[in-house]
């Protein structure tokens, strides 16, 4: 039986300010996007060493960060974090997926 998959994957990101949770202060906040071949893999120290991401978003203090990625199907894991190690922060993620126009066919069983 075919199976359709897109050949492209596209999805937009919103990450909304960080605020410490213990001085209401905003905090600087930025968000990196890393393709995970394995799924079993853990998600440690030494993943985020030895990978590089497929998006970085530069730390800001804007009140959100917007990005539309265009990738490649797959399994991601979306990143958020402060700027300073340690330094805790409230996020809120938004994540949209778009439809996909060009599809293509597989005759895997």
């Amino acid at each position: 039986m075919p199976l359709f998959r897109p050949k492209r994957t596209k999805f937009e990101l919103i990450l909304g300010r960080g605020f410490n949770k213990f001085s209401y202060k905003t905090v600087l906040i930025g968000v990196e996007v890393f393709y995970i071949e394995d799924k079993e893999a853990p998600l440690n120290t030494d993943f985020f060493a030895s990978q590089q991401p497929v998006f970085t978003q530069t730390f800001t203090t804007l009140r959100e960060v917007t990005a539309r990625l265009n990738v490649p199907p797959g399994t991601y894991v979306i990143v958020p974090s402060t700027f300073e190690p340690g330094v805790e922060a409230d996020f809120l993620l938004r994540i949209f997926m778009e439809k996909s126009h060009g599809t293509s066919i597989s005759e895997d069983n």
